[in-house]
């Protein structure tokens, strides 16, 4: 059975409709489509013609609603306009056999957006070289279009002439056309006229020489104007291998929302886009860069780019003189490295992990959190050979208090890459040893209560434990400084897990409750029990240790709310039961001592009565 090729029906007004209402994002993108058509034409007429300079002459008019872009480009000879414009997706930098990094567009896609302010379109163009009259196309939005020879002469060069829709006409304003301009086109190197007058004339901030303390003086001036805020510095991004320059302004402070910092990134010194995606490296968001490439590749809508090869060697090129810039801080300006690491804590602390140099250079300007409180491990490795890590944020919790009370400094590993940074401090300096530790490896350090004290224990030593057993936790008497302090609270191995799952089982029911529980069972049974450690140095400790001020049950009450009041000392949120325990035992406490008080005064009031 032979089969036949057939070719697809396409409704060219509906692509028409979906390439300019769809491709685009903005409306406002037409005016740098037609520029950049402008722009392209006069630099392929350069090419042929070297010294000619060129200009893009924009002309309106509100009153009557048309918008005229002129070029005196290289312009376009019949059988182009028939190849180019009316073959949807086809463009003249395809084929013309020039080098193609010298234009700003490559899709031929962009004269489509004048669709979504125009219901018609008209090209008058001529040729450059060529004997003729020139070229009239017409397009119109429902797929049609015209092309005829024109009767008398145009220049050399394009004419697009817009004739707006009644919902476009804000366009025709001199004003508007201008602030468009100024957003896409202002460090375009050709002449752009609006209405008979220069409309930009800005240097492009690449092109300052940023040795010269003047131009670098200006340029930072001309940041704080634009940006309302200053900039602490700026870093030239210039690599001439890939066609790379920019600049990069240095930042007091992170943006509200520092995720979505925004870059200026152009191409050929056309703007294309302030949301680069990861043109960058997240850690750089202390800076604000304005970049230009020509060798980045636009996606068809020309408003971000592919990240192909070409685009991670501009992200390379760029992260390598940041980083080049954060070194040379760390030796000349250490006090400004410090707050741009408070700034981007996070994004430093791993490229730190990642990078040995940059490690070295910022390794001892990192502030860590210790029990004895916030400082920096240049500070710390000054006077300490021994760096003591707990490896999560409940552990150091449940450790700091007694660690600080001791007067040993323990890191909290427990935040992200900070667990690794020590380590790798401790591997790249053989003066320094690492020290895993918990609660208990610092209980095993206090000082050894007294025989006296011991022996003063014994008699109430089963009802603590009976009272601290079903809260998951073991006494211990000690002796240590400060004495103010009754008891310290330190988690097993296992402890800390053991309460979690028991608060998640309290908030639980069913299945899931069931599955917590069994959770529970598989951890090992001597490593689930906390520690309290009373301290025998305090008076409160030293009352119950004196037979006469335990009274009938009260040392284990006692026990569970020093236990609470340890929990809540080391920041570890209270379970249901160690809530309910503590309220029971406060409540007995006081009731014990009321009964006491009344009794006293009884007994006083007794005595006082005559013949007593």
């Amino acid at each position: 059975m032979s089969q036949a090729s057939e070719n697809f029906q396409v409704d060219l007004g509906g692509v028409l409709q979906l390439f300019s209402a769809h491709l685009y994002t903005t409306a406002d993108v037409f005016v740098r489509e037609l520029i950049q058509n402008g722009a392209d034409a006069i630099a392929a007429r350069k090419k042929l013609e070297p010294q000619w300079q060129g200009r893009i002459v924009v002309e309106s008019s509100v009153k009557a609603g048309t918008i005229i872009f002129i070029d005196d480009g290289i312009g376009l000879s019949p059988a182009e306009v028939r190849d180019f414009l009316s073959r949807v997706g086809a463009s003249i930098k395809r084929g013309d056999g020039a080098d193609r990094s010298t234009y700003l567009g490559q899709f031929g896609v962009g004269i489509l957006s004048s669709f979504m302010v125009v219901d018609e379109l008209i090209v008058l163009t001529r040729r450059w070289g060529e004997d003729s009259n020139g070229i009239r196309w017409t397009g119109r939005s429902d797929g049609t279009y015209t092309v005829e020879e024109l009767e008398q002469p145009v220049s050399v060069g394009t004419q697009v002439i817009l004739k707006l829709k009644s919902s476009a006409k804000k366009y025709a304003r001199s004003e508007t056309l201008r602030e468009i301009l100024l957003q896409y086109c202002k460090y375009l190197s050709t002449p752009i006229l609006i209405n008979g007058r220069y409309a930009l004339n800005e240097s492009p901030p690449w092109e300052l020489d940023l040795s010269d303390s003047n131009e670098r003086e200006e340029l930072l001036e001309q940041f704080a104007r634009q940006c309302g805020r200053p900039a602490l510095d700026v870093v030239e991004l210039n690599d001439l291998k890939l066609g790379l320059h920019g600049v990069a302004y240095v930042l007091p402070d992170l943006p509200a929302n520092a995720t979505e910092q925004r870059h200026d990134i152009y191409l050929k010194n056309m703007f294309v886009t302030d949301r680069p995606g990861d043109l960058l490296p997240r850690w750089a968001g202390f800076t604000q860069c304005v970049i230009n490439s020509d060798r980045l590749r636009p996606t068809a809508s020309r408003e971000s780019f592919y990240e192909d090869r070409g685009f991670a060697k501009v992200r390379e090129s760029v992260s390598r003189s940041l980083f080049q810039y954060l070194k040379r801080l760390a030796v000349e300006d250490r006090a400004t490295l410090s707050m741009l690491l408070s700034l981007q804590d996070v994004a430093f602390r791993q490229l730190a992990r990642e990078d040995d140099t940059f490690f070295d250079a910022v390794i001892d300007l990192l502030s860590f959190e210790t029990s004895t409180g916030r400082m920096t491990f240049g500070d710390f490795r000054r006077e300490n050979m021994v760096v003591r890590v707990a490896s999560t944020v409940d552990q150091f919790r449940s450790v700091a208090a007694l660690a600080a009370a001791r007067g040993v400094i323990v890191f909290n590993g427990g935040y992200a890459h900070h667990e690794d940074l020590l380590e790798k401090a401790v591997a790249r300096d053989p003066e320094l040893t690492l020290e895993p530790i918990d609660g208990r490896d610092l209980i095993e350090q206090l000082g050894r209560a007294t025989e006296q004290e011991i022996a003063a224990f014994e008699p109430i030593r089963e009802e603590v434990e009976a009272a601290l057993f079903p809260l998951g936790a073991v006494p211990r008497l000690s002796r240590f400084d400060p004495s103010d302090v009754p008891a310290v609270y330190a988690e097993g191995a296992d402890s800390n897990l053991v309460r979690a799952l028991r608060a998640a089982r309290d908030m639980s029911q069913g299945l899931w409750a069931e599955l917590l529980e069994a959770a529970g069972t598989t951890l090992n049974e001597n490593e689930e029990l906390a520690v309290l450690c009373l301290n025998a140095a305090n008076p409160v400790i030293q009352r119950l240790l004196v037979p006469d001020g335990r009274g009938s049950g009260l040392a284990g009450e006692v026990a569970k709310l020093l236990y609470v009041q340890a929990l809540l000392l080391s920041q570890q949120p209270l379970t249901t039961d160690e809530t309910n325990a503590f309220t029971i035992a406060l409540t007995t406490v006081l009731q014990k001592a009321l009964q006491t008080d009344n009794r006293q005064q009884r007994s006083t009031q007794t005595e006082g009565e005559p013949g007593k």
